[in-house]
Parts: C-alpha cells; structure tokens; sequence
C-alpha cells in the first residue's frame, strides 16, 4: 500500500526490479479512483542508489502538475488503485504504449486534516441491561 500526503513530497519504496524485463527501464503509475473511476498516469523516477535492492520515488502531490517528473494532483481523498508498468520511454503516459506490469496495489490519499486512526489496548466494555 502507497500512502500519498497532498500538497508534499512522499517518498515511496517499492521492490520493482525483481519484475523488470528492461534495461534502464522508466516507471509508469496509474491511479485510478475506486469511486470516481477518475485516472492520472504520471512518471516517476527512481532515485534509488540500489535499485537492485529497492527502487525509491518521489511523488510530489501539489496543485501544478508535471506528469513526467512524479508531480500529480489527486484531487480526492479516498482509495485509489495503483498499476505500474514499465516502459523504455521517459515521456511516455499512454498505458496502452507501455510494457509489462511489475506490481499493483492500493493507494491512500491523505491531507493534513485527515485523522489517523491509532491503537490502544485499552477495551471497551458496554454493560446491557435486559430488565
């Protein structure tokens, strides 16, 4: 699971490589609402110093787009499902022109505003009185 903050940097660290066909490959995202069936495609680029290891992103969410940079605006917050594909090309964000899918998931979109729910181990006990 991806939890992106709007209006931040979110780093994001995905095992990617272990399904990668292409050399040098370029990572496409999708998102897709599971409400409003709304989709954005963007590019990010791995960051990671061992990509062998682990492919590292940063995935900014901020009002002003640059889809081939990992800048996005998701617009609603709520689950989203995710694909990535990858692709030789560095500007491509059509889905059909793309390659093999190396992972799919779930992505959560948050703001500063959402509460978070937490654990404790303290219990409840709700009394009924049946008289």
């Amino acid at each position: 699971m991806i939890t992106i903050n709007r209006d931040a940097i979110n780093i994001v660290v995905l095992t990617l490589s272990e399904k990668t066909t292409i050399e040098d490959a370029t990572y496409l995202f999708t998102f897709t609402n599971d409400q409003s069936n709304k989709v954005k495609s963007f590019i990010a680029i791995d960051i990671s110093p061992n990509p062998i290891r682990y492919n590292r992103f940063d995935i900014i969410e901020d009002n002003t787009e640059d889809l081939e940079n990992g800048v996005v605006k998701l617009d609603q917050l709520d689950s989203w499902s995710y694909t990535i594909r990858e692709q030789a090309s560095a500007t491509n964000l059509v889905v059909v022109n793309s390659g093999n899918i190396v992972e799919e998931g779930i992505v959560i979109v948050l703001d500063s505003s959402t509460e978070i729910p937490t654990f404790t181990d303290e219990t409840t006990e709700i009394k009924v009185f049946n008289g």
